[in-house]
């Protein structure tokens, strides 16, 4: 198999919403830090691809999950990274099997879309899964890097846990933020501080998610925003003493530079993705160790 290195450069997905209704009954305001704030991230890394002709493609990669704990000035691995190499192909490649030498967890999708965004989706759903976990857990604030509102996520997620979330942690949002909404409610928030609350569903066809959001002002012109998912209306009241509790970690954790992607990049998080992307193989390592059975390339 002709396999070569392909590059990281899939379009982002597009998200859906529909109006959005700002809170204005909420009083942001700082409150005492979580006892511990667990960050959930993944990493992902194209490895190998083969295109055949017409429409024959092959695309493997990989991704890695986990999280760490924030306490006491401490950062602690939760648990070991999980690791999945993910095959996706295109359906006229036909039955085949691919294996990787010794014990790799191998995830096999056909899909006849863009095969570059699969991996994607399925780190997402992972990161979710462990986020849900661990809140359910109840081990302290779940905070997962990244909306928890990708378009191929849409649906009623469980009930929000009182003190644990799990909150999403949205880093770039200058070019999303809603016209309509930023003079209301951005205009006089201190660095430090966050907005009033407001709540957006986001939909597609028959699929839908409520979420109620913050942004959270990391210096002079940037700020990060707070998601939380909630299918009961009584859950809002938890979700905002929350977003108070974490603003006030956030803003003891912020790095006021306007350097890199500082200030809102969180240190926890950098930490967290750097020990995730040292679990992520190379090219040639992964041809080195690929066994192939079937298909028609």
């Amino acid at each position: 198999m002709d396999f070569r290195e392909v590059r990281n450069d899939f379009d982002e997905l597009k998200i859906y919403k529909e109006g959005a209704e700002v809170l204005n009954w909420d009083k942001p305001k700082l409150s005492e830090p979580p006892e511990k704030i667990i960050f959930v991230d993944g990493r992902q890394r194209h490895l190998l691809n083969y295109e055949g002709f017409p429409s024959k493609k092959i695309l493997i990669s990989q991704i890695v999950v986990g999280a760490i704990a924030y306490c006491c000035n401490e950062l602690k691995l939760v648990e070991e990274p999980a690791s999945y190499f993910i095959v996706a192909r295109t359906p006229s490649v036909g039955e085949l099997k691919i294996s990787l030498r010794g014990e790799y967890p191998i995830v096999e999708v056909v899909d006849s879309g863009e095969l570059s965004q699969v991996s994607s989706r399925i780190m997402a759903e992972k990161e979710l899964e462990l986020s849900r976990s661990l809140a359910e857990e109840g081990l302290g604030a779940v905070v997962k890097d990244g909306s928890l509102k990708p378009i191929f996520q849409l649906r009623i997620e469980p009930t929000f846990v009182q003190g644990s979330g799990p909150v999403g942690l949205v880093k770039s949002v200058q070019s999303v933020l809603d016209p309509d909404l930023e003079e209301r409610i951005l205009s006089d928030v201190e660095i430090g501080r966050r907005s009033k609350a407001f709540v957006a569903r986001y939909s597609e066809n028959d699929r839908r998610i409520d979420v109620v959001s913050s942004y959270v002002r990391m210096g002079k012109g940037s700020f990060v925003r707070l998601d939380a998912v909630f299918s009961r209306s009584v859950d809002i009241k938890d979700i905002l003493e929350l977003f108070d509790s974490l603003v006030s970690a956030l803003s003891d954790m912020t790095i006021d530079v306007q350097y890199g992607r500082y200030p809102n990049d969180i240190p926890p998080v950098q930490g967290l993705e750097q020990i995730l992307g040292a679990y992520l193989y190379d090219p040639l390592t992964v041809e080195s160790l690929i066994h192939a059975e079937g298909g028609v390339l």
